[in-house]
Protein backbone atom coordinates (compact mmCIF):
# COMPACT_ATOMS: atom_id res chain seq x y z
CA UNK A 1 0.00 0.00 0.00
CA UNK A 2 2.76 2.48 0.70
CA UNK A 3 4.59 1.58 -2.50
CA UNK A 4 1.12 2.70 -4.41
CA UNK A 5 1.06 6.25 -2.19
CA UNK A 6 4.79 6.52 -3.12
CA UNK A 7 4.66 6.09 -6.72
CA UNK A 8 1.34 8.14 -7.12
CA UNK A 9 3.30 10.96 -5.38
CA UNK A 10 5.50 10.38 -7.64
CA UNK A 11 3.88 10.41 -10.86
CA UNK A 12 1.68 13.97 -9.87
CA UNK A 13 5.44 15.59 -9.09
CA UNK A 14 7.84 14.20 -11.72
CA UNK A 15 6.09 15.65 -14.85
CA UNK A 16 6.35 19.37 -13.75
CA UNK A 17 9.83 18.80 -11.94
CA UNK A 18 10.95 17.47 -15.45
CA UNK A 19 9.25 20.32 -16.91
CA UNK A 20 10.66 23.04 -15.48
CA UNK A 21 14.07 21.42 -15.18
CA UNK A 22 13.79 21.35 -19.21
CA UNK A 23 12.90 24.67 -19.39
CA UNK A 24 16.14 26.24 -17.18
CA UNK A 25 18.48 24.36 -19.00
CA UNK A 26 17.60 25.34 -21.89
CA UNK A 27 17.82 28.71 -20.93
CA UNK A 28 20.90 28.42 -19.25
CA UNK A 29 22.33 26.82 -22.41
CA UNK A 30 20.64 29.70 -24.74
CA UNK A 31 22.30 32.42 -22.07
CA UNK A 32 26.17 30.50 -22.60
CA UNK A 33 25.39 30.65 -26.33
CA UNK A 34 24.83 34.53 -26.10
CA UNK A 35 27.68 35.56 -24.02
CA UNK A 36 29.55 33.40 -26.35
CA UNK A 37 28.49 35.19 -29.57
CA UNK A 38 28.13 38.66 -28.66
CA UNK A 39 29.97 40.56 -30.89
CA UNK A 40 28.73 44.05 -29.05
CA UNK A 41 29.81 42.81 -25.81
CA UNK A 42 32.88 41.07 -26.62
CA UNK A 43 33.87 44.11 -28.26
CA UNK A 44 32.92 46.43 -24.83
CA UNK A 45 35.26 44.29 -22.93
CA UNK A 46 37.86 44.69 -25.45
CA UNK A 47 37.60 48.58 -24.30
CA UNK A 48 37.23 47.80 -20.83
CA UNK A 49 40.72 46.20 -21.25
CA UNK A 50 42.10 49.36 -23.23
CA UNK A 51 40.97 51.74 -20.46
CA UNK A 52 41.88 49.62 -17.66
CA UNK A 53 45.62 50.03 -19.54
CA UNK A 54 45.37 53.60 -20.39
CA UNK A 55 44.61 54.17 -16.74
CA UNK A 56 47.41 51.84 -15.49
CA UNK A 57 50.36 52.80 -17.96
CA UNK A 58 53.52 52.67 -16.24
CA UNK A 59 52.40 50.40 -13.72
CA UNK A 60 52.63 46.71 -13.14
CA UNK A 61 48.90 46.41 -14.68
CA UNK A 62 49.84 48.38 -17.38
CA UNK A 63 50.21 45.95 -20.17
CA UNK A 64 47.06 43.54 -19.14
CA UNK A 65 46.19 41.02 -21.66
CA UNK A 66 42.66 40.11 -19.65
CA UNK A 67 40.70 40.85 -16.64
CA UNK A 68 38.55 38.73 -14.44
CA UNK A 69 35.06 38.99 -15.21
CA UNK A 70 34.10 40.59 -11.31
CA UNK A 71 36.29 43.47 -11.92
CA UNK A 72 33.54 44.70 -14.44
CA UNK A 73 31.66 45.15 -11.48
CA UNK A 74 33.75 47.68 -9.79
CA UNK A 75 34.24 50.04 -13.10
CA UNK A 76 31.49 52.46 -12.09
CA UNK A 77 33.74 53.01 -8.86
CA UNK A 78 36.82 53.55 -10.79
CA UNK A 79 37.28 57.45 -11.15
CA UNK A 80 38.14 58.18 -14.89
CA UNK A 81 40.59 60.99 -15.56
CA UNK A 82 38.07 63.22 -16.09
CA UNK A 83 36.32 64.97 -13.22
CA UNK A 84 32.83 63.48 -12.24
CA UNK A 85 33.38 60.70 -15.15
CA UNK A 86 33.95 57.24 -13.86
CA UNK A 87 36.02 54.31 -16.08
CA UNK A 88 32.08 52.77 -17.06
CA UNK A 89 31.17 56.13 -18.87
CA UNK A 90 34.42 56.44 -20.31
CA UNK A 91 33.94 53.10 -21.76
CA UNK A 92 30.88 53.63 -22.67
CA UNK A 93 32.14 56.96 -24.58
CA UNK A 94 34.07 55.15 -26.43
CA UNK A 95 32.15 52.71 -27.63
CA UNK A 96 29.89 55.32 -28.97
CA UNK A 97 32.52 56.78 -30.58
CA UNK A 98 33.41 53.68 -32.43
CA UNK A 99 30.21 52.29 -33.01
CA UNK A 100 26.94 53.09 -31.66
CA UNK A 101 25.05 50.31 -31.40
CA UNK A 102 27.99 48.81 -28.99
CA UNK A 103 25.45 50.50 -26.69
CA UNK A 104 22.65 47.87 -27.33
CA UNK A 105 24.66 44.83 -26.75
CA UNK A 106 22.14 44.31 -22.86
CA UNK A 107 19.62 43.39 -25.78
CA UNK A 108 21.13 41.02 -27.53
CA UNK A 109 21.43 39.25 -23.49
CA UNK A 110 18.08 38.54 -22.67
CA UNK A 111 18.56 35.01 -21.82
CA UNK A 112 21.63 36.14 -19.53
CA UNK A 113 18.93 38.13 -17.10
CA UNK A 114 16.87 34.90 -16.94
CA UNK A 115 19.92 32.52 -16.46
CA UNK A 116 21.00 34.50 -13.45
CA UNK A 117 17.89 33.88 -11.43
CA UNK A 118 18.42 30.28 -11.64
CA UNK A 119 20.46 27.87 -9.58
CA UNK A 120 22.02 25.37 -11.51
CA UNK A 121 23.31 23.54 -8.50
CA UNK A 122 20.21 23.25 -7.47
CA UNK A 123 18.48 21.58 -10.99
CA UNK A 124 21.50 18.95 -10.12
CA UNK A 125 20.08 18.11 -6.69
CA UNK A 126 16.65 18.30 -8.08
CA UNK A 127 17.81 15.53 -11.04
CA UNK A 128 19.64 13.79 -7.90
CA UNK A 129 16.52 13.37 -5.91
CA UNK A 130 14.26 12.52 -8.97
CA UNK A 131 16.81 9.84 -10.03
CA UNK A 132 16.93 8.54 -6.34
CA UNK A 133 13.17 7.99 -5.96
CA UNK A 134 12.68 6.42 -9.43
CA UNK A 135 15.44 3.97 -8.80
CA UNK A 136 13.68 2.98 -5.34
CA UNK A 137 10.34 2.71 -7.15
CA UNK A 138 11.42 0.34 -9.12
CA UNK A 139 13.29 -2.04 -6.83
CA UNK A 140 10.16 -1.96 -4.91
CA UNK A 141 7.69 -2.43 -7.84
CA UNK A 142 9.48 -5.47 -9.12
CA UNK A 143 8.68 -7.60 -6.37
CA UNK A 144 5.19 -6.87 -6.73
CA UNK A 145 3.73 -8.30 -10.66
CA UNK A 146 0.78 -6.50 -10.12
CA UNK A 147 2.48 -3.08 -9.39
CA UNK A 148 4.86 -4.42 -11.98
CA UNK A 149 2.58 -4.35 -14.14
CA UNK A 150 0.64 -1.37 -13.36
CA UNK A 151 3.51 0.90 -13.01
CA UNK A 152 6.03 -0.41 -15.27
CA UNK A 153 5.10 2.13 -18.72
CA UNK A 154 5.95 5.22 -15.98
CA UNK A 155 8.92 3.94 -14.68
CA UNK A 156 9.81 3.71 -18.12
CA UNK A 157 8.79 6.75 -19.75
CA UNK A 158 10.18 8.23 -16.59
CA UNK A 159 14.10 7.00 -17.32
CA UNK A 160 13.96 8.36 -20.26
CA UNK A 161 12.86 11.42 -19.77
CA UNK A 162 15.86 11.81 -16.68
CA UNK A 163 18.32 10.26 -19.24
CA UNK A 164 17.90 13.12 -21.55
CA UNK A 165 17.76 15.73 -18.63
CA UNK A 166 20.91 13.86 -17.48
CA UNK A 167 22.44 14.44 -21.38
CA UNK A 168 21.51 17.80 -21.39
CA UNK A 169 23.03 19.14 -18.41
CA UNK A 170 26.47 17.17 -19.47
CA UNK A 171 26.09 19.26 -22.77
CA UNK A 172 25.46 22.65 -20.54
CA UNK A 173 28.63 21.17 -18.42
CA UNK A 174 30.63 21.22 -21.38
CA UNK A 175 29.43 24.29 -22.79
CA UNK A 176 29.97 25.94 -19.70
CA UNK A 177 33.05 25.28 -19.34
CA UNK A 178 34.29 26.18 -22.83
CA UNK A 179 32.44 29.55 -21.87
CA UNK A 180 34.67 29.84 -18.49
CA UNK A 181 37.75 28.97 -20.71
CA UNK A 182 36.56 31.84 -22.95
CA UNK A 183 36.72 33.97 -20.73
CA UNK A 184 39.76 32.98 -19.14
CA UNK A 185 38.37 32.14 -15.82
CA UNK A 186 38.61 28.92 -13.78
CA UNK A 187 36.58 26.22 -13.80
CA UNK A 188 37.27 24.74 -10.78
CA UNK A 189 36.31 27.58 -8.52
CA UNK A 190 34.05 30.03 -10.84
CA UNK A 191 30.61 28.86 -11.47
CA UNK A 192 28.52 29.42 -14.20
CA UNK A 193 25.47 31.35 -12.03
CA UNK A 194 28.21 33.39 -10.76
CA UNK A 195 29.18 34.73 -14.65
CA UNK A 196 25.12 34.88 -15.66
CA UNK A 197 24.93 37.67 -12.28
CA UNK A 198 28.05 39.38 -12.77
CA UNK A 199 26.81 39.85 -16.69
CA UNK A 200 23.51 40.65 -15.86
CA UNK A 201 24.67 43.40 -13.20
CA UNK A 202 27.15 44.78 -15.49
CA UNK A 203 24.63 45.29 -18.05
CA UNK A 204 22.20 46.93 -15.54
CA UNK A 205 25.11 49.32 -14.61
CA UNK A 206 26.08 49.96 -18.12
CA UNK A 207 22.95 50.63 -19.34
CA UNK A 208 22.74 53.47 -15.80
CA UNK A 209 25.91 55.04 -17.57
CA UNK A 210 24.90 55.50 -20.95
CA UNK A 211 21.80 57.37 -19.76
Amino acid sequence: FDVRIEAMVLQEEFSPSCSAMSRELNVVRLATEELMTCEELHAILHLVLQAGNIMNQGGYAGNAVGFKLSSLLSLADTKANKPGMNLLHFVALEAQKKDENLLKFPEKLTHVQSAARISVENIDAELSSLSVRMQALEEKIERDPQLLLQLNPFVQSSTQTLEELKQCRLNLRSEGNVLIDFFCEDKDTFKLDECFRIFQDFCLKFEKAVK
